[in-house]
């Protein structure tokens, strides 16, 4: 999952580590594997790191252009890391298998423009030790967070609002979005949150941080970006396979949470017919038989196929009991208790698996 944080003193205050250190503690459950900051006058990036590409200590963050003028930290995978390494490599020396290290060596080569090559899910911060400008950007759909705070005199970004609001003067609720919240069960709020001041990087977007002023512009547009649809069946399972064979690339064992829709059902077959994965390790929340929301009779389909597959239960009970962490996780409220089923499915799977792929959102 990893998280990254980081604060800009624009009033010119030198960053203290001690608060630095605070906001990494406070994202430590997002990467248990490892962490580092780095402290250049007004300027703290900070990182914690859940291994999955290049286990090694190479991977270590924040990461450092060969000259050491660029610092980055990311949170992310860029499944298509080999092929860009592939045309990146005759100019820019690589040291480690980490697909953190292309994503730095595309911005090196190509500047924001990079952005459109990656096909993954990123938040990233890139600071520029000469010109003091720093440069963030998240991924085409916003699957990985990025908030942030601006005001006079600093600029704070964390991969979790918890992380921001210690060190707001006043933590005050964002009344519109409660309103929009608890009328029409809205919690998308485009780039508001439900606190005052904290903002969500929206997706698809990037910013630049300069002269004390951040602009932010959209780099991917989806209209812009629709291909005509697939002629012919053959095209879609095609693109469809591709799209797992890519996500497969992890040195950490994969699994698939398994709900018994549409979605993950294509995952795990493809992954059974096209890549021979019948030791996947699958995760499924199921309620009591013939309950509305139990697809039980859809999973248990892959019984005589699979021979990992891992349950877990939700109920009013268990809700009752997880209410604080799961609050925690989220933040900010949620529009239905499905959230609760996918937070129990991943509880399971942590004692499994590093690595998830997952239908939610397919539709």
């Amino acid at each position: 999952m990893c998280g990254i944080c980081g604060i800009i003193n624009l009033n010119g205050q030198p960053v203290r580590e001690p608060e630095l250190q605070r906001m990494i503690q406070l994202i430590k459950h997002r990467g248990p594997d490892d962490m580092g900051f780095f402290i250049q006058e007004n300027t703290g990036l900070g990182n914690v790191r859940l291994s999955i590409i290049d286990l090694s200590e190479k991977g270590h963050q924040p990461m450092f252009s060969p000259d050491r003028r660029y610092c980055m930290v990311y949170n992310g995978e860029v499944y298509n890391y080999l092929e860009l390494k592939e045309i990146l490599k005759h100019k820019h020396p690589f040291y480690t298998a980490t697909d953190t290290e292309v994503v730095l060596n595309a911005f090196l080569e190509w500047g924001p423009a990079g952005l459109d090559k990656l096909n993954g899910m990123f938040a990233l911060a890139i600071y520029d030790t000469v010109t003091k400008e720093l440069f963030i950007a998240r991924d085409r759909f916003g699957i990985k967070p990025f908030y942030y705070y601006i005001d006079d005199s600093i600029f704070l970004f964390a991969s979790e609002q918890q992380v921001i609001l210690p060190f707001l003067k006043n933590k005050l609720p964002n009344r519109k979005a409660i309103y929009e919240y608890l009328v029409f069960n809205r919690t998308d709020q485009g780039d508001y949150t439900f606190f005052e001041g904290i903002r969500k990087l929206p997706h698809g977007s990037m910013g630049i941080l300069k002269n004390n002023k951040l602009e932010i512009n959209k780099w991917y547009h989806l209209w812009e970006s629709l291909k005509p649809p697939f002629k012919e069946p053959h095209e879609f399972y095609d693109a469809f396979k591709e799209s797992i064979r890519l996500q497969l690339r992890s040195d950490v064992p994969v699994g698939v949470c398994l709900s018994g829709g549409l979605d993950s059902s294509g995952i795990v077959s493809v992954l059974v017919k096209d890549f021979d994965k019948t030791d996947l390790n699958t995760f499924s929340a199921i309620y009591d038989e013939g309950e509305k929301e139990d697809e039980r009779k859809f999973i248990t389909l892959y019984n005589s196929t699979l021979k990992n597959m891992f349950f877990t239960f939700p109920t009013a009970k268990s809700l009752i009991e997880d209410l604080n962490s799961f609050i925690t996780c989220h933040s900010e409220p949620v529009a239905t208790l499905g959230p609760y089923a996918q937070y129990k499915v991943m509880e399971l799977a942590r004692n499994h698996v590093k690595v998830t792929l997952d239908g939610q959102g397919a539709d």
